[in-house]
């Protein structure tokens, strides 16, 4: 019992790790695109590489909206996350992989999928 536990520990800790590793949000702009139109809104934007940015989008559903940016790295989207959540501070800000994205939280849990 006593050799079990810690292999069973060190396996959860991999599982858990692994979770936290890999990001919910959608890898390209358009995989974002159609988890927001499946749930409704209304999405404009694109892939594009500008200085560290791989895409935009905006979302609009009559009264819930959101706006996302993919970046090329992690390392960018962390900088730029936290100017935004200072320029948006009633606004729920997420930095989720190399997307952040600000707006209404059932625009952001759409975009999610």
């Amino acid at each position: 019992m006593k050799k079990i536990l810690p292999i069973i520990s060190v396996v959860l800790i991999v599982v858990l790790a692994a979770m936290f590793l890999v990001a919910c949000g959608p890898s390209t702009v358009e995989k974002a695109k159609e988890n927001l139109s499946e749930a409704g809104y209304l999405v404009v934007g694109g892939q594009r590489e500008v200085e560290g940015v791989a895409g935009v989008i905006v979302a609009t559903k009559l009264t819930s909206s959101m706006t996302g940016v993919l970046y090329s790295s992690t390392s960018a989207a962390s900088a730029d996350y936290k100017k935004i959540k200072e320029e948006n501070p009633n606004t729920t800000v997420e930095k989720i992989g190399k997307w952040v994205v600000w707006g209404d939280e059932a625009a952001i849990k759409a975009f999610k999928g």
